[in-house]
């Protein structure tokens, strides 16, 4: 268990691309969820047990696509119905449970995913309102999305190994909140932001269940266009900080940011996030 709220830089080839980057925002002073990740390295140990990892290192581009996708719904097959070792489990638990940490977003993180060229956005899983004794079914969900067939398709056409995907899972504290949602630090509108805001937790609008109110805010933070929604209903004071604090990540980071968000106890909580790439 690597803690992800931590001063010590962590690699994306440890602790996969979204990890990495809550490690930096964490590092660079804003603030984050608790939590914890499962590295690269714990999958490695549990392929190899489960008799798995040659298969992994079997996916190569000079297969076709058909029997790559055949051969990663064995993967997966295998993947589910193995056991996570009693040992590591219980130290996860331990662990969760000394952080106080009843509720879980339980994340995947890819080591190739969130780059500046290949983002692999929505194509890894995630599972929320995650309790202690469904925790080994969503570590392994989580595992299992890396070789989803929608994957393979995007690393096939995309040129990218199949053989090198090594996912990390994020333990993340589940928040309460009034308000989520995503903001786009460069938007089709020039010079401007986009923020989507959703009311309640931030995946009814990434899963499309809600239409989200929609606001354009360019540089001065003069809000320009309100579009989508039921009603706007969320203050301009709290759209401000929501962008000053987006453009601070984009800064940090060097470049147009997608980043999920929520209000919790009216402070800016970054939930993740990762480069535009379109």
């Amino acid at each position: 268990m690597i803690v992800l709220n931590q001063k010590t830089s962590l690699s994306k080839n440890k602790v996969g691309g979204k990890a990495a980057n809550l490690n930096k925002l964490f590092r660079s002073g804003f603030v984050i969820p608790t939590a914890f990740a499962l590295s690269t390295s714990v999958f490695e140990s549990f392929a190899k047990e489960a008799k798995v990892f040659s298969k992994i290192l079997d996916l190569t581009l000079d297969k076709s696509l058909d029997d790559l996708i055949s051969d990663t719904a064995e993967i997966q097959k295998i993947i589910l119905s193995c056991n996570i070792s009693p040992d590591l489990l219980s130290k996860v638990k331990k662990t969760l449970n000394k952080a106080n940490i009843p509720l879980l977003a339980v994340r995947s993180s890819v080591n190739v995913e969130d780059g500046s060229k290949f983002s692999f956005a929505g194509q890894f899983e995630s599972f929320l309102d995650v309790n202690l004794e469904e925790i080994e079914s969503s570590i392994k969900k989580c595992w299992a999305s890396c070789y989803s067939g929608r994957v393979i398709m995007y690393c096939y056409y995309n040129k990218i190994s199949p053989s090198i995907l090594r996912p990390s899972v994020i333990l993340q504290e589940m928040l309460s909140a009034k308000k989520g949602g995503v903001v786009f630090t460069r938007s089709p509108k020039p010079n401007q932001a986009l923020i989507e805001v959703c009311n309640g937790d931030v995946n009814h609008l990434t899963d499309g269940v809600v239409e989200p109110e929609r606001y354009y805010i360019n540089q001065q933070n003069k809000i320009d266009v309100i579009v989508g929604g039921s009603h706007s209903n969320t203050s301009q004071e709290r759209l401000r900080s929501v962008v000053d604090v987006a453009r601070e990540i984009e800064h940090t980071f060097g470049c147009p940011q997608d980043i999920e968000w929520i209000f919790h106890h009216d402070q800016v909580i970054i939930l993740q996030a990762r480069p535009q790439t379109s």
